[in-house]
C-alpha cells in the first residue's frame, strides 16, 4: 500500500490552486542566503526553484584560502557559469597571496561590498 501510495504522490503534480506563486517561493529563498547548504539542496528540488536559488548561493563569495581563490577563478572562467558571477554582490577575502592572478573584481562587475583581510600582494601583479 505505502508503496502504491508513493508512486502516485511522486507523478502526481499539484493541482495550480495548491501551488504557491513563484514570487512567494522566490522570498522565501532569498531569507535562506545565509544558509549555503539548504539553497544548494533547493537548487536540485525542482527547476522553479533552481535558479533563484543558484542566485542567491552566488550572492556572497567567502575565500579563506589560496586552494578557494583557484577554484574560484577556474569556476568563473567556465562559459556556463559566467552569468552566475554577474550576480555576485558581496566579496570576502581572507588570507590570501596575490600573485599574477588578475584582481577578481575585474570579473564581478556588481559588486557592492568588498572585504579584503589579511591579504599579502606581490609587486609581480602591478
Amino acid at each position: 500500500m505505502i508503496l502504491i501510495l508513493q508512486r502516485y504522490v511522486k507523478h502526481r503534480p499539484l493541482p495550480c490552486n495548491l501551488r504557491l506563486p513563484p514570487e512567494t517561493t522566490d522570498r522565501i529563498l532569498d531569507c535562506l542566503r545565509g544558509d549555503r547548504e539548504t539553497l544548494y539542496c533547493c537548487a536540485l528540488v525542482c527547476h522553479a526553484w533552481h535558479s533563484r536559488s543558484l542566485y542567491n548561493l552566488f550572492y556572497s563569495m567567502f575565500i579563506q584560502d589560496q586552494e578557494a581563490l583557484k577554484s574560484l577563478v577556474a569556476l568563473s572562467k567556465k562559459p556556463h557559469m559566467m552569468d552566475y558571477f554577474k550576480n555576485i554582490h558581496e566579496l570576502y577575502i581572507d588570507r590570501v597571496c596575490w600573485s599574477k592572478q588578475r584582481l577578481l573584481v575585474d570579473y564581478f562587475k556588481n559588486i557592492h561590498e568588498l572585504n579584503i583581510d589579511k591579504v599579502c600582494w606581490h609587486k609581480t601583479m602591478f
